[in-house]
């Protein structure tokens, strides 16, 4: 089936069919993958794995990425290569069990977040934003409740706005600070900015 793939394709991936796993190890795929893909931003399919053929200039560009956490199919989809998918016959495991446990998938997706996405940290930017809002909101909220007479303990209001007003200063700090993170988290990783597809003479 391989043989039928062409010559500008770079990456040949075998896609299960009608996978032979049990429920919970099919599902956890699936969620595994969608995670992933939520968490990179690139779209994954779930019935293929690292099972593939791959040409040499595609394995090349994966082994110069300097980067000491690597997950071999997210490095290679980065790269971009055409890739094709060639559907195969799954068949049951015949013995033994599979070296990963639920554990192990959650240690390997807390892995692929740390090393492969700085989206956790612009996450964290927009729960400080929203945080800001909400603090601002709340300190409006009881000066207007002041001014309308419904408070009348003294120093509420103004120990009110400035709880939030300075958290909400924090927050937004620390969200500034995770986007100047994030930046650093990608060029740290020495990746090339662009993979030469083809080279001509002039």
């Amino acid at each position: 089936m391989l043989a039928s793939v062409t010559g500008s394709t770079e990456v040949a991936l075998a896609q299960r069919i009608e996978r032979r796993d049990n429920a919970f190890k099919r599902f956890g795929s699936w969620a595994f993958y969608r995670f992933l893909g939520w968490l990179t931003g690139t779209a994954y399919d779930h019935t293929t794995a690292n099972f593939g053929a791959y040409s040499r200039r595609a394995v090349n560009a994966v082994n110069a990425m300097p980067e000491s956490e690597r997950f071999f199919p997210l490095l290679m989809k980065w790269n971009g290569f055409a890739t094709v998918k060639v559907p195969i016959v799954h068949d049951a495991r015949s013995h033994g069990q599979s070296g990963y446990s639920f554990r192990k998938l959650l240690k390997l997706a807390a892995n692929i977040a740390l090393s492969f996405s700085d989206k956790p940290l612009r996450l964290v930017v927009i729960a400080a934003l929203l945080s800001a809002a909400v603090a601002l909101l709340i300190a409006a909220f009881s000066v207007s409740r002041y001014f309308a007479g419904d408070i009348r303990i003294a120093g509420f209001t103004s120990v009110v706005a400035s709880i939030w007003l300075v958290g909400s200063a924090t927050l937004g700090s620390i969200g500034v600070l995770g986007l100047y993170i994030g930046r650093i988290f990608t060029g740290v990783k020495g990746r090339p900015a662009f993979v030469v597809g083809e080279r001509t003479d002039d």
